[in-house]
């Protein structure tokens, strides 16, 4: 498995990857997100496996980062492509100057396991099935 940063090359697959995992959610890159992508090749071409969609903040004084999204194909689930996205995700951030990472999340969603697993813990419920949760991160 590769993880890497999404260039403009990976952009369609990438649109297909998102329409598969989350159809309701739209593809538009712009200049404050930045994508992962988890792939394996198969044959002779490379599969996309899952992808982590990161928001850049607004300014350089509160370094709020966002986890837009996270999300892997249903059958690369629970073999630590999550993971992975979410730990490169993650080590951009920091090396980025971020103070705190956060995430808007359904309270029911299998991934909370995993958000708890790498430090991030609730900071306000947003609905009755959602939630914010957020990582600090040392300076």
């Amino acid at each position: 498995m590769e993880i890497k940063r999404a260039s403009e090359k990976d952009f369609p697959a990438l649109d297909s990857l998102i329409s598969e995992v989350f159809p309701s959610v739209q593809f538009v890159p712009t200049e404050r997100e930045v994508y992962f992508i988890a792939s394996e090749m198969q044959g002779a071409g490379e599969v996309l496996m899952g992808f982590a969609h990161v928001r850049l903040p607004k300014d350089n004084v509160e370094r709020k980062f966002i986890l837009q999204g996270l999300g892997v194909k249903n059958e690369y689930r629970l073999r630590g492509v999550g993971s992975a996205l979410l730990e490169k995700a993650l080590s951009f951030c920091m090396e980025n100057g971020a103070l705190e990472v956060q995430l808007s999340v359904r309270t029911l969603n299998p991934a909370m396991s995993l958000y708890h697993r790498f430090g991030f813990f609730p900071k306000k419920q947003l609905h009755e099935d959602s939630i914010i949760l957020v990582r600090k991160v040392q300076t």
